[in-house]
């Protein structure tokens, strides 16, 4: 074992051959003590007991853990290159040989294989200890190190993975085509089928993707499963990264990273979180084959396989398997039990199929406690066969809500497609009151022919939000429905950018009137002035000159605005170099406050500076005081 202080009592063998790098060695009480020389000067000490090494850097005073010889090691040939160039006696090199049990012969090695000796030894410890993680993480489930069996990798090619039409090379005219989920085989015309297009097989009607045997090659694919294990009356949850190789129509399935988890003695938290305190037992990348221990892991959401799910049985008048099976989709499985358990009346949502709401919708949007769910959701009952048949989202439903109004599911469908719902349910949209005002029929029929994707809905809002703000007549149809959206759209822009500019050069003559009225100019000190800025380009170049935010354009609104004004704080010797930049709070003008000073790189101004600005603050108050006395 190697002790600091004891260390350090150890005799230093001096340099005993030429040298411009040398180094030396002896072996006292079991443990070799090298000492490196350069030019003369010691500068280290390495110690080893065959099973660790530590360094004493000599010039700093300080120990340096094995880390420190990272410097001297190669990451491409894993040894210490630095160290090659060392040299040693035949008597030192004979000491290390004995240490090591070794035959070395050269003494640049020698040195390299104690340390190279001690990683070996480490890395049989690292790994010995990784073997018993492993070990303990697949003994802690009953299944083990056969999570993913045949019966697993059938329904993941089955429901999760995506299935092929092989079509073989050519032969006498005709090709072969075999189909990956019902695995028959048909003759095909040579050229029906193009590679990566997709279709149905003729006989069993699932989507397949073409793939041709001179391009097949290896194709991956990933997906994330989750299994449920109950071992002395505990639940766990295992999650596996599942790759799937393709290969000569072979399917090799690969674990590439897995971690299980057990549920801990569930706490009652804020239902919106719905989140779970769960161990995390093991943890495995496959790429590095490094197992973990660490104390909490989110839980994510995936696919869950049908068959561990009768484990959890039914909750609350949910049976979280049938459940499974008519979603047939990912999702959080920790997190769904959870809400099964405290949200009363959940069931009638999975009753309905409305899963995505079970599974999504906040306890605080629906109300439960009875057994209506069109009054549940707040939806016109008229809408329920849509939505049921569309499993509409949390946000989808605040969409429908907000319109009010009865849609169909192939409407649903379409506005799903363009992103309307999605949008329609933030809180900045015109589209709403159009809805309201002139139904949802005319609006689909126009963004059929107008709108693309889920940009120009967008355009299409911000067209009507201009109307708007014009007070443009929307009456009209050829106006509410424009022919040429982005034509329309740009036209509105234009004019209210001129209006925008109107109105700021009304409130930039406010500005230099205010200014004439007060009188700054007059300020000055031996070594300070204050500038007071009129154009935007001003609060540009000072924020580009001193690397702060003053060009943005809240401070320049704020400015003409006459609420926070912003005052450049120069030196005399330099009037035009940006030096301080200052914004004061002008709204109360019986008391105006500095609201914050800026040098270069948002420093804080020297005290004389922030003393000037003080007497300017002053000043400034006295002329605000004045202006208010002459208006009043």
């Amino acid at each position: 074992m190697l002790v600091k202080k004891e260390l350090l009592n150890m005799h230093i063998i001096p340099q005993d051959i030429k040298g411009k790098e040398v180094y030396t060695a002896d072996i006292t009480d079991g443990i070799l003590h090298c000492d490196l020389y350069e030019n003369g000067e010691h500068i280290l000490r390495l110690f080893s007991d065959n099973n660790n090494f530590i360094a004493y850097d000599m010039e700093n005073d300080k120990w340096k853990s094995r880390n420190y010889l990272s410097g001297f090691s190669s990451p491409y040939y894993n040894y210490y290159y630095g160290l090659i160039g060392y040299k040693c006696s035949k008597n030192t090199l004979k000491i290390i040989n004995e240490f090591i049990d070794g035959s070395l012969h050269y003494s640049g090695s020698a040195i390299i294989s104690v340390l190279n000796n001690v990683k070996e030894k480490l890395r049989e410890k690292e790994q010995k200890k990784g073997d018993e993680l492993v070990e303990e993480c697949f003994n802690v489930v009953p299944f083990g190190r056969e999570a993913i069996n045949t019966k697993v990798q059938q329904y993941m090619n089955k429901n999760i993975f995506r299935h092929y039409l092989f079509v073989s090379n050519i032969i006498k005219g005709k090709r072969k085509a075999q189909c990956s989920h019902c695995h028959r085989t048909f003759t095909v015309d040579k050229d029906k089928y193009k590679q990566k297009e997709e279709y149905l097989c003729p006989k069993c009607g699932e989507k397949l993707i073409c793939i041709y045997d001179k391009y097949q090659g290896a194709k991956a694919e990933k997906a994330k499963i989750c299994r449920v294990y109950k071992k002395d009356g505990i639940l766990y949850y295992g999650y596996y990264d599942v790759k799937r190789l393709l290969n000569n129509r072979r399917y090799i399935y690969r674990v590439d990273s897995h971690y299980i988890v057990t549920e801990s003695e569930y706490r009652n938290k804020p239902l919106y979180k719905c989140i779970t305190d769960i161990y995390r037992v093991g943890y495995m990348r496959w790429q590095t084959n490094d197992w973990f221990k660490k104390s909490t892991v989110v839980t994510v959401e995936c696919y869950n396989y049908p068959a561990d799910l009768e484990l959890l049985g039914t909750i609350n008048g949910i049976n979280i398997k049938d459940f499974a099976m008519s979603y047939k989709k990912e999702f959080d499985i920790v997190r769904f039990v959870n809400r099964c358990r405290d949200i009363k009346g959940l069931e009638y949502l999975v009753k309905g199929r409305l899963y995505n709401l079970a599974l999504y919708i906040t306890p605080k949007d629906i109300d439960l406690s009875h057994n209506d769910i069109a009054k549940a959701i707040n939806i016109n009952a008229n809408n329920l066969p849509a939505i049921r048949q569309t499993d509409i989202t949390p946000r989808e439903l605040d969409a429908l809500q907000r319109m009010d109004i009865v849609v169909s599911a192939d409407e649903i469908t379409y506005m799903r497609s363009i992103d309307l719902l999605w949008y329609c349910s933030r809180i900045n949209n015109s589209i709403i009151g159009v809805i309201k005002r002139y139904g949802i029929k005319p609006l689909l029929n126009y963004t059929k022919k107008a709108v693309k994707n889920s940009a120009d809905v967008i355009k299409y809002n911000d067209y009507i939000g201009m109307c708007e703000d014009l007070q443009i007549d929307i009456s009209s149809k050829s106006v509410r429905y424009p022919k040429d959206l982005k034509v329309a759209h740009d036209r509105l822009v234009q004019r209210i950018n001129e209006e925008k500019d109107k109105i700021e050069c009304q409130k930039v003559e406010k500005l230099k009137e205010f200014l004439q009225e007060v009188n700054l100019k007059q300020f000055k000190s031996e070594q300070y002035c204050v500038i007071v800025p009129e154009c935007r380009t001003e609060l540009i170049v000072e924020g580009t000159s001193l690397n702060h935010c003053v060009g943005q354009s809240k401070y320049w609104k704020n400015h003409i605005a006459l609420k926070r004004m912003i005052f450049f704080v120069r030196q005399n010797e330099g009037v035009n170099k940006p030096f301080v930049t200052m914004e004061i709070d002008v709204v109360d003008p019986y008391n105006p406050q500095i609201v914050q000073m800026r040098g270069e790189n948002n420093t804080n101004p020297k005290k004389e500076v922030r003393e000037f600005a003080n007497r300017f603050l002053q000043y400034l108050k006295g002329q605000l005081k004045k202006c208010n006395k002459k208006a009043s």
